[in-house]
């Protein structure tokens, strides 16, 4: 979830002057895993399935894989925001 494309979006946002401020994590909402959650799930096998691939020297399967995971790490982190309390 860190290297999503969403908290890479908030994160950039701290960048001022070449300099990364040191808290940016602090205002990123990431959700712990719940094995219950279909979607977690599903980013941890994705997350296994990309591992196997770049350890067989196989780049093209790794990109799908990738997209995947930004397409499915989004859908997490969207679904949790909306469950936050106000």
């Amino acid at each position: 979830m860190l290297n999503s494309e969403p908290v890479g979006a908030v994160i950039s946002g701290y960048i001022v002057d070449n300099h990364l401020s040191t808290h940016p994590i602090e205002n990123v909402v990431i959700p712990k895993f719940n094995r219950e959650d279909k979607t977690h799930r599903r980013l941890a096998e994705l997350s296994e399935e990309a591992h196997c691939f770049a350890e067989s020297g196989n780049p093209k399967d790794v990109a799908k894989i990738e997209k995947a995971i930004q397409q499915g790490s989004e859908c997490a982190l969207v679904v949790h925001e909306a469950e936050e309390p106000q």
